[in-house]
């Protein structure tokens, strides 16, 4: 599969996730842990391949998304519903849309794309993917209204970035469904940590008027999975609808406790 040390070093430093310890020679794959080598052996290195392009086009801007294919969580698919759900729901322009978990990007550049809105923020925790947000960024000249950042812990997102969209196709599931390293960084939100740090974190980021947007899976959550994290980070559930076109998921509209309906 991997002709010299030169591919397989490229291969694992590709996919290794966050946990993954530093390997740069063929040697050191003796000492890795078995989950890892299980996902070397399992994976496919022409599947793994770097610069996938994702053209997202718009009525104002087309954008050119890179990625790995194994970065894709829906985002290319049922996370381009938003875009209907936005324009059908929402008779307003937003001046600053945040996307977490945005992995690539798909979804927050093709809210740039359709006019939705005028800047972007994306963060994810999982650097790979933030290294080719960064070259999405470069390439289709957008460094003035697209910002990334690399963070777990959304109270290190920078103060000063405020929002009136939030937006986001997170891991769906509580356990993981998948003995996969790469399935399970992006499906899984080991008990719920993710989903609570952010709805501790968000509201200050939160325009007053703002509203966020969460797509969820039905078969990984209800609205009751994550209506007390909502409610104690003084938050609302506004609405709460099926996708018409995905009816395996489901939208969570959320804004500030004080907003009426």
């Amino acid at each position: 599969m991997l002709s010299n040390i030169n591919d397989w070093t490229s291969f694992y430093n590709a996919i290794r996730g966050e946990d993954w310890p530093d390997c740069d020679s063929e040697h050191d794959v003796q000492n890795l842990p078995d989950w890892i080598k299980l996902e070397l052996r399992a994976s496919d290195y022409d599947f793994y391949r770097i610069d996938s392009k994702f053209w997202l086009t718009g009525g104002t801007k087309n954008y050119k998304v890179f990625y790995n294919v194994d970065q894709d969580g829906g985002g290319t698919m049922f996370g381009q519903d938003y875009i209907k759900i936005l324009q059908t729901r929402y008779n307003r322009h937003f001046d600053r849309c945040y996307e977490w978990c945005s992995g690539p990007g798909f979804i927050g550049f093709s809210i740039l794309a359709h006019g939705i809105s005028s800047s972007l923020c994306l963060s994810d925790f999982y650097y790979p993917v933030i290294d080719f947000v960064e070259k999405t960024i470069k390439e289709n000249d957008c460094e003035k209204i697209v910002d990334a950042y690399l963070l777990k812990d959304l109270k290190l997102l920078p103060e000063n970035e405020k929002f009136d969209l939030v937006v986001s196709n997170p891991p769906h599931f509580e356990d993981c469904n998948t003995f996969y390293f790469q399935g399970k960084r992006i499906t899984t939100d080991q008990n719920w940590l993710a989903h609570k740090n952010f709805f501790e974190n968000i509201k200050q980021h939160l325009n007053k008027d703002g509203i966020i947007l969460l797509q969820e899976s039905c078969k990984g959550s209800t609205i009751e999975t994550f209506q007390q994290y909502i409610i104690d980070a003084g938050l609302k559930i506004n609405n709460c609808f099926v996708s018409d076109d995905y009816p395996e998921y489901y939208y969570i509209e959320i804004i500030h406790n004080e907003n009426l309906s």
